[in-house]
Order: structure tokens, then C-alpha cells, then sequence
């Protein structure tokens, strides 16, 4: 299957060529990479999805999180296995959900696991990418998840897996930790409006003009 990278390098950069010669090295998958320069999670995330349109799967993947061995091999052997996979991750922050042992392969199945999220195009094609009012930093992860989770999708973390967030920021008072707290800060009352929406009207999609043509219902 074919599987392209999202590689987002906005604003900082600090740990970027550290991180993607890293993660190219140890993927044990071959994959096509695009680097967008773009402030916006989701523009950023949506214009990788028009540039890679063609993909079976996409890896949304940061620019401060080091995945290990064999990370794209294993995420690629667990959608092949689980039907309905939705987002897969390798835990690298929050809580790791209880293990569960009734899928062809046991996972760690939540709600929404954070991280560099690989993403098959037959969940883009049903919702979809990211939901640009949250931008430029917000829940944008966690509006994709719930999404692909009401559309029947299943949500998970890859077992005995770790990354690392090397460019954990919490506590710093930088333009970018700036940036992030203020869209946290203004992201609660979109998530209860989008939680709403999706809900009350069924209408889980987010299809930019450009996305349309290659993923919207009439190509699917």
C-alpha cells in the first residue's frame, strides 16, 4: 500500500531535521514525504492531503515527536489486520487506555490517541480532514477522532510502543507555547459547538474546494 507523510514544519523548528532523519531511518515502510510550511494544524494537515492525493494512508506527523523502530511497518500491519481502522498513534502523551484482546490484534482503543496519527484515505474520504476553525492550534486531533469515531471507526494506540515528544513545552514562555495556550484557551466553546453539530445534524464532514475533488462522496 502506498503511504505518504505529512511532515508539518511551522514556526519552531528547533528539533525538525533531528526528528524526520530520525523517523525516515527507522520507519521500515517505504513512504512518499511532504513537508508543508504552514502555520494552521489543519490547513497545514488538509494541504498535505491535496499534495498526496493518490495515498492509501496518511501520517499526519509533527516536527518534535521521535517515533521507534519499525513505527510505520507495524501501523501499516495493524490496519491490514483491524477492519475499520480509524486513527492509529504509538502512545507519546496523555493516558494509555486498558489493553484489549477482541481485535485480530490486541490495541489500546480510545476515543482519541494523540500523536503522529496515521490515517487511512477511506477515513479522509468518509469525513474528510481537520477542522480548520480550531486553527491555528486548538483540538483539532481530538474534532478528527471523534468524527471518525461517529462514523464508525475504530480509534487506537499500537501495543509495547513508545515515542518520545522531545519538544514537550509545557511551562515555557515562548512565542510558540504562546501560541498553542491561546488556542486551548479559545478551543473549549468550539468543541461544544462542533460536538453539537456532529450530532444534531449528522453532517461529520470537512471537505476544503481543493480536498473535494480527489476525496468527497462522488470519488470515494
Amino acid at each position: 500500500m502506498k503511504v505518504a507523510v505529512i511532515f508539518l514544519d511551522y514556526m519552531r523548528k528547533d528539533f525538525s531535521n533531528e526528528v524526520l532523519n530520525h523517523n525516515t531511518a527507522n520507519a521500515n515502510y517505504p513512504f512518499e514525504l511532504h513537508i508543508i510550511e504552514r502555520l494552521g494544524l489543519a490547513a497545514a494537515f488538509n494541504e498535505g492531503l491535496v499534495k498526496a492525493a493518490g495515498a492509501d494512508a496518511f501520517v499526519f506527523m509533527a516536527n518534535d515527536i521521535t517515533l521507534p523502530d519499525n513505527w510505520l511497518s507495524e501501523m501499516v500491519r495493524h490496519y491490514q489486520a483491524i477492519p475499520k481502522t480509524g486513527v492509529i498513534c504509538i502512545h507519546t502523551v496523555e493516558h494509555l487506555p486498558a489493553l484489549l484482546n477482541h481485535y485480530p490484534l490486541p490495541v489500546h482503543v480510545c476515543f482519541c490517541p494523540y500523536g503522529d496519527q496515521f490515517i487511512p484515505a477511506e477515513v479522509i474520504r468518509r469525513i474528510g480532514g481537520y477542522n480548520e476553525d480550531y486553527d491555528p492550534y486548538g483540538m483539532q486531533d481530538s474534532d478528527f477522532a471523534l468524527r471518525a469515531e461517529l462514523a464508525g471507526f475504530v480509534n487506537y494506540y499500537i501495543p509495547n510502543m513508545k515515542a518520545n515528544h522531545v519538544g514537550h513545552d509545557v511551562g515555557q514562555n515562548t512565542d510558540y507555547r504562546r501560541m498553542k495556550d491561546e488556542g486551548l484557551n479559545q478551543s473549549a466553546h468550539k468543541w461544544q459547538y462542533w460536538n453539537d453539530h456532529y450530532k444534531t445534524t449528522g453532517n461529520l464532514s470537512h471537505f476544503t474546494i481543493e480536498m473535494e475533488q480527489f476525496y468527497g462522496e462522488n470519488n470515494g
